[in-house]
């Protein structure tokens, strides 16, 4: 991925290989590192691009591509440019939380992190269907893969927990960034263990 400009990194998330989309990911995400407002232009593709890849059938590819919103994000608020784009990620977030894959729900959570720090003001009120998904989530009334552990289980539940709970008090407390007393959604994030996967 090297040299590569933003626009050929795009085309190389439709990749049929999961290693090719996950270099890719990360390509864009060491680009808006480095380089950031260069790739504004490209903002609405990344942002639609990178959210359908955090439902990939592939683990690594999921983490790579929260890697990149984490990076996106911030950048198109700190430029007045995330308005445009609340719709797109509470879409998202939404289709992630309601996911049939229970791991793809759990990997969803930090978008819901981010979006709580970033631009609260798309998740209040939060959609009923938010609700609904974290509330499932937390149920986990489906029958567990064997292949999982019963500790990725636990973490799962406690990630969602801080989730509904960080969304609740971004409520109480409107542009405070989901926190309370000074702390932040950083704060209450942290003392609640949620599941911030990086990329692989």
């Amino acid at each position: 991925t090297r040299n590569l400009t933003p626009g050929e990194l795009l085309t190389q998330l439709n990749h049929y290989n999961d290693l090719v989309r996950h270099d890719a990911l990360r390509g864009l995400a060491e680009v808006i590192g480095q380089h950031g407002t260069s790739v504004l232009p490209h903002a609405a593709a990344i942002v639609e691009r990178t959210g359908a890849l955090a439902e990939d059938s592939s683990r690594r590819v999921r983490l790579a591509a929260h890697g990149v919103l984490r990076g996106i994000v911030p950048l198109l608020e700190a430029n007045g440019m995330i308005a445009a784009h609340e719709q797109s990620l509470t879409l998202r977030l939404q289709s992630l939380l309601s996911h049939p894959d229970a791991g793809i729900r759990v990997d969803g959570l930090p978008l819901l992190q981010l979006m709580l720090q970033q631009c609260p003001a798309s998740l209040a009120p939060p959609p009923k269907q938010l609700i609904g998904c974290l509330a499932d989530l937390l149920g986990g009334t489906e029958q567990p893969s064997s292949r999982v552990r019963p500790i990725a289980i636990l973490e799962g539940r406690v990630a969602t927990m801080g989730a509904i709970r960080a969304l609740m008090r971004a409520q109480q407390h409107p542009g405070g960034g989901g926190g309370g007393e000074g702390e932040g959604c950083a704060g209450e994030c942290g003392r609640t263990a949620w599941l911030a996967p990086t990329a692989a």
